[in-house]
């Protein structure tokens, strides 16, 4: 993706033209199309070694309960701390 058909985008097969300044938004949506569409991603990452499934409230703080960020449990459909027996998101 280039917006400028330099020496470089005269070797690719097809040049796609961006407006600039907007390559970062099409790099996004592409993302989100991978992930949300898609589900290309790896679940099992995200899982173990992220933070991906703490609740996050709309201030972008963790949500917590009695101190311990909250997981969502998806066997039993319901908000519980980290460190609880969750089914099904930790091993």
């Amino acid at each position: 993706m280039n917006p400028i058909c330099n020496h470089a985008a005269s070797k690719a097969d097809e040049w796609v033209p961006v407006r600039p300044g907007t390559d970062a938004a099409l790099m996004l949506s592409m993302a989100n199309v991978l992930v949300n569409e898609l589900g290309m991603y790896d679940r099992d990452f995200l899982k173990k070694y992220s933070n991906g499934p703490y609740l996050v409230k709309p201030d972008h703080i963790f949500m917590r309960r009695e101190g311990k960020p909250l997981m969502w449990d998806p066997s039993e459909g319901k908000a519980k701390p980290y460190d609880d027996n969750l089914q099904g998101i930790l091993p």
